[in-house]
């Protein structure tokens, strides 16, 4: 109600949007939760306030607030500036900008792929890669799968390859997903990984829900035959 209110002032020009955006700063700390999240969306929408609001985060090193401004900017932005913001805020918020991820990677597959790639090239949180990846990977289309093979065969980080994996043996073709966990533990990386190996025994799980006996059996053979599961 607050914000359609706010939205009726600035439309009508009853009250300027630097008004609202002053009114906006003042409930930011405000102890009224909904009044401080109808804030926080408010001040998203302008980049300069945007940013008040990111320092903010970051001078108080608070993980809260930065998962409510990646929340506020996945609803109110469009998916790449959206997935900026996340990288911004990702060190500080950890899981709690997975949700932000999820939304704007279902908005805009492409533009998750990009922000993948770009963290990927700058080497940077392998924190924020392993999100945007599963993200990416919730759809099932060949965006999806590409994306999750790239990491699975590029990323250096072990975490993110087993992410990888786990997207790849849940795609509905299990063909897909056998040859994820084939390469991913025939990949010299892996060779004393037993987390990777671990991730291939949720793999392994992932495929018998299909169903397909065959490629049960293939893949659990090769698991009970590795030297870090024996």
């Amino acid at each position: 109600l607050l914000r359609t209110l706010w939205r009726n002032l600035e439309k009508t020009g009853a009250r300027a949007r630097s008004d609202l955006a002053s009114l906006a700063l003042l409930f930011f700390d405000d102890v009224n939760e909904a009044r401080r999240l109808a804030a926080i969306r408010e001040l998203v929408r302008d980049p300069r306030l945007r940013r008040i609001a990111i320092e903010r985060a970051h001078e108080r090193r608070d993980a809260v607030l930065a998962g409510l401004i990646g929340s506020a900017a996945a609803a109110e932005l469009d998916a790449t500036t959206a997935l900026e913001i996340v990288r911004e805020l990702h060190e500080l918020g950890g899981t709690r900008l997975i949700g932000p991820c999820v939304i704007a990677a279902a908005r805009d597959p492409s533009a998750a792929r990009r922000a993948y790639e770009d963290a990927l090239t700058g080497a940077r949180d392998p924190g924020l890669r392993a999100d945007l990846l599963m993200a990416s990977a919730m759809g099932q289309d060949g965006q999806a799968i590409e994306l999750a093979r790239t990491a699975l065969r590029d990323d250096p980080d072990p975490i993110v390859r087993s992410r990888a994996m786990l997207a790849l043996t849940a795609q509905l073709d299990v063909s897909v997903g056998e040859q994820a966990i084939f390469e991913a533990l025939d990949d010299p990386r892996a060779a004393s990984d037993q987390s990777l190996a671990l991730a291939a025994v949720s793999g392994l799980e992932n495929l018998a829900r299909t169903g397909d006996r065959n490629v049960v059996q293939r893949v659990g053979q090769r698991l009970a035959s590795h030297p870090l599961l024996a």
